[in-house]
């Protein structure tokens, strides 16, 4: 279930601020809590308690006395536990609620619980809703904590001790078994939900029936008009299917007709289409001779655009090598001025180098002086020296004003009173916890006496009705009267019915059943209360009285110890502060002296490395040089730039003349073969350079071309149409189809009368089929339905505790998780008693919850003893067995609560030394399977025999922990 990793304290009981650190036990998992009584070893148990649900470790113990009386009131008293759950890594952090001075009501309580395995992950901010996010990860609320987890003084036997009913919760949580609850539960609803959806079903499935379109009504049961319906829509089906078929023959009938018109319409019209086209022929033939001039022309623009593009290029290539010689000249002349600035450049920068030297030497003074300036500590150095002397001065003034006090006397004094505190409130718990039990007893037995008296109230009003004169036979009659019909056999006698009796009389038999139904009730109420009686209180009640007597005395005197105390711890306290007042000012004394000579020594080395006398004469000379290599850096930046730029500029220029050089002297080759082509195509076509001038609309050229495909594309189009029209009509002639039209429209009125037809026998077979697969399932979650209904009924009863064992599901089954465990705590409780006691399930049958009693076989009388008949130390070895059996089972269980600790406090005294040694051993077999077992004990013998101690010291009023491990 959890491992505790560490346990932070503040203000809590006797810890002021104190860390426990349980990785501090490394491979050691069992160990001792050891200290003086009252030291707060107990307090360690309460603040993992406190941390998780809020509560102390034991139910007897005011959780809001836990907070430190030395506190002040401004500080907070605290709790943080960090644990470990399988894998998962939590913290749970609670602040104590207290009331300050002068107010009425109580601080908050603040609640915190982080999952911090891997990001730190917010999971509860308030104790409301940390009540639900502890259970979600613990898997148990504090009160199954405290008896399976922390085994408090006093408390850790109520679980070997409690009652069946007691139990229950408990094993509940541990083995998951709250499913089976649930079950009995759903099925007692599923019972009565299951009978209102049988009748919702039938309900349904006669609204189903009565939507069948027939023209004769069926009458029975549901299964009976489901059988008549179905042989309905069969014939319904058959006369469908003729219809369909008379459809389907007229429809082929049709459909050959109409491909007969059809294709006599077709031919009639592809004759029409050739007579048209082959007029369009003759037209295009008779166009044939304008079409050879028009291509004539055409050829002839052609020709001159072509030669008027030629002399247009020629023109360009002229003006572009004019263009290219005005450049390269410009160029040229620019060439030359940047070749002079160059010169001039070097001059500036052969000027600058004869400065170098004086440069580098304050560039050397500069960098090695950087940190001098960059770091603040230097600047301040001078006045940090003349106030650290006066701090000096100021502490020296103060130590002569205060001298050091001894607090011995007063903490003989605070220890005294404390002892004679502590003693006080054992006796006050001591008689806090008798009154506790004696309430409780008293408790019990009032509410055995209210049980005793109501048995008594319903027994009485029981005789009173058997008292009561019935007719014993009247249910059996009209019982009997509901399955009798007229001309059917009689149940009993196999008899034919001719005549059925009348009914009883109403009145009568329902003050019949209304008396049984009664009964029945007071019987159900009786049972579960035979085993109460009553018992006198008096004396339980003057012992109360008498102890609480006693009890407000000791508070009493507990107050003056208080008062007492609270007086010397103010002094002490006092003294404690001037104290270290004292060696504060001692300290901060010793501090200053070092801090003044580590300043000095760090001045008188800045001066002798800078060779200033002073911070502001360094940083004046350093500033200097700093700006004069600054601008000797730029000048030479700049001269270099422009250096480069002037040298890339040149060469740019260079570069740009000898391209245009080539692009000169390619072109004159150009210029030379265009001129001699111009020519030649001029001489050849029998054109002059005149006639290039003129100006000719070429768009007419466009328009010419476009008229030549146009006709060729029609002349192509007219012979394909003759070609496949004369392809289609192969021979066929005209006909009329007059005749055939009328005979296509006559089929067509039958066929659409037939159509009609059986689109509405259709639907409505199809509807009516439909309805009775609807009816057929529901039919058969009907008739399942009430198959089950009787089923779940019996499975109810048996389940929810009516059966010869009187058992519930999950009783029984906590039964076997119970003798499991018991399996497992008995071999541990062999060793311990020696092999003397074992336990056992008591397995007789009670009233109310049972099944879950514990009682021990003693092997001495080879009888069966209750379990309260054991003695202390018996019952401690018990308690502590089936604590570590419980651990051992859960444990094996796969998805079961992990329980990897357990802490008991006290019991062990009870033991002798053998039967404690027997006892040890047990625990460090425990330990050796991995859980970690925590004691607190004041027997020497477990000292010697654990390795692992934590110490629980005290001073009187504050304790300190550590870990001690051999």
């Amino acid at each position: 279930m959890m491992k505790p990793i560490k346990l932070e304290l503040k203000n809590f009981g006797p810890f002021i601020n104190e860390t426990v650190h349980f990785d501090e036990l490394k491979e050691e998992q069992l160990f001792l809590i050891s200290g003086r009584t009252g030291s707060g070893k107990t307090i360690l148990f309460d603040a993992m308690t406190y941390a998780l649900y809020g509560e102390a470790s034991t139910k007897d113990r005011d959780k809001n006395a836990l907070r430190s009386q030395f506190a002040d009131d401004k500080d907070i008293a605290s709790v943080t536990f960090t644990f470990k759950i399988n894998d998962a890594i939590y913290v749970a952090e609670r602040q104590l609620p207290y009331r300050k001075p002068g107010n009425k009501t109580m601080t908050d309580t603040k609640f915190q619980l982080h999952d911090i395995t891997a990001n730190k992950k917010l999971l509860a901010a308030k104790p409301a809703e940390g009540r639900q996010a502890v259970h979600d990860i613990m898997k148990v609320d504090v009160n199954q904590f405290r008896q399976i987890l922390i085994l408090p003084q006093g408390e850790f036997k109520r679980f070997l001790l409690s009652s069946s009913k007691e139990k229950q919760p408990v094993l509940r949580t541990l083995f998951g078994t709250v499913r089976f609850k649930l079950l009995e539960d759903q099925l007692t609803a599923e019972t009565k939900a299951l009978e209102a959806r049988v009748h919702s079903l039938e309900e349904r499935l006669y609204i189903l029936l009565e939507q069948i379109k027939s023209e004769t009504k069926s009458e029975g049961t549901v299964r009976q008009q489901f059988l008549s319906y179905q042989e309905e829509v069969q014939r319904q089906q058959q006369a469908l299917e003729a219809v369909q078929a008379d459809w389907k023959e007229k429809s082929e009938l049709l459909s050959a007709e109409r491909r007969t018109l059809e294709e006599a319409a077709q031919v009639n019209d592809w004759l029409q289409q050739l007579k048209a086209t082959e007029e369009q022929q003759r037209d295009l033939i008779a166009k044939q001779g304008y079409i050879q001039e028009v291509r004539d022309k055409v050829s002839q623009l052609k020709v001159l655009d072509y030669l008027k593009e030629k002399k247009e290029a020629l023109a360009k290539l002229q003006d572009r090598r004019a263009a290219w010689d005005a450049k390269q000249k410009a160029l040229t002349a620019d060439k030359i001025s940047e070749e002079n600035l160059l010169a001039s450049l070097k001059e500036s920068q052969a000027q600058l180098e004869q400065d170098k030297s004086s440069a580098d030497e304050k560039r050397r003074f500069r960098d090695h002086h950087r940190h001098y300036i960059v770091e603040e500590e230097w600047q301040e150095l001078e006045s940090r020296i003349a106030l650290i002397d006066e701090e000096i001065q100021a502490h020296r003034q103060k130590l002569e004003n205060i001298r050091p006090v001894d607090t011995g006397a007063l903490l003989n004094e605070l220890t005294t009173v404390m002892e004679e505190r502590e003693a006080l409130s054992q006796q006050i718990q001591d008689k806090q916890l008798m009154i506790s039990q004696l309430e409780r007893e008293k408790s019990d037995y009032d509410k055995q006496n209210e049980q005793a008296m109501a048995k008594e109230t319903y027994e009485k009003e029981l005789n009173e009705l058997n008292l009561i004169q019935t007719e014993p036979l009247i249910a059996a009659i009209a019982q009997m009267r509901e399955h009798l019909h007229s001309g059917e056999e009689c149940p009993v006698c196999l008899q034919q019915v001719s005549e059925v009796p009348p009914l009883p009389d109403p009145e009568a038999l329902a003050a019949y059943r209304k008396i049984e139904h009664r009964k029945i009730r007071l019987e159900s109420l009786i049972e579960p209360l035979q085993a109460y009686s009553f018992h006198e209180t008096a004396e339980l009640t003057a012992r109360i009285e008498s102890l609480q007597t006693e009890l407000s005395a000791l508070t009493l005197a507990k107050d003056q110890c208080d008062m007492r105390y609270q007086a010397s711890a103010a002094r002490y306290q006092e003294d404690l502060k001037n104290e270290q007042t004292y060696q504060s000012h001692l300290q901060r004394d010793e501090k200053l002296q070092h801090e003044l000579l580590t300043q000095t020594q760090l001045y008188d080395q800045f001066r002798s490395r800078t060779g200033s006398l002073n911070y502001r004469q360094f940083e004046e000379t350093w500033h200097r040089y700093d700006q004069a290599i600054q601008d000797y850096e730029t000048t030479e930046a700049e001269l270099n730039s422009q250096v480069h730029d002037k040298e890339h500029d040149i060469a740019r220029l260079e570069n740009e003349v000898s391209h245009l050089t080539a692009l000169l002297a390619d072109s004159e080759t150009e210029y030379e073969a265009l001129t001699l082509k111009l020519k030649s195509d001029l001489e050849k076509n029998k054109l002059t350079e005149e006639a290039l001038a003129l100006n000719v609309d070429m768009s007419l050229l466009d328009t010419l071309q476009a008229e030549i495909e146009e006709y060729q594309s029609a002349v192509q189009a007219v012979q394909f149409k003759l070609d496949e029209l004369n392809g289609q009509i192969a021979g066929r002639t005209f006909t009329d189809i007059r005749p055939m039209e009328e005979a296509v429209r006559n089929l067509e009125d039958t066929v659409t009368m037939l159509q009609a037809e059986k689109h509405t026998r259709l639907i409505r077979v199809k509807d009516n089929e439909k309805l009775l697969q609807q009816i057929e399932a529901g039919l058969k979650e009907y008739e399942a339905k009430v198959l089950k209904q009787q089923d779940t009924l019996e499975l109810s009863r048996l389940l929810s505790g009516k059966n010869p064992h009187n058992l519930t599901l999950e009783n029984y089954v906590l039964t076997y998780y119970l003798e499991q465990t018991l399996l497992l705590a008995n071999v541990r409780l062999n060793d311990m008693t020696h092999h003397r006691y074992q336990f056992r399930r008591k397995k007789e049958k009670s009233l109310g919850y049972s099944g879950l009693d514990i009682e021990i076989f003693d092997r001495y009388s080879n009888q069966v003893r209750d379990i309260t008949t054991l003695s202390g130390g018996e019952t401690f070895l018990a308690s502590l067995a089936l604590a570590l059996g419980l651990s051992d089972y859960v444990t094996q269980l796969s998805g079961g609560i992990s329980l990897e600790s357990v802490f008991i406090d006290e019991g062990f005294g009870t033991l002798d030394n053998e039967t404690l040694e027997t006892a040890i051993e047990s625990l460090i077999e425990l330990e050796r399977s991995g859980k970690m077992v925590g004691l607190i004990s004041h027997v020497e013998m477990l000292k010697s025999r654990i390795p692992a101690i934590l110490h629980v010291e005290s001073s009187g009023y504050i304790s300190t922990t550590r870990f001690a491990v051999k």
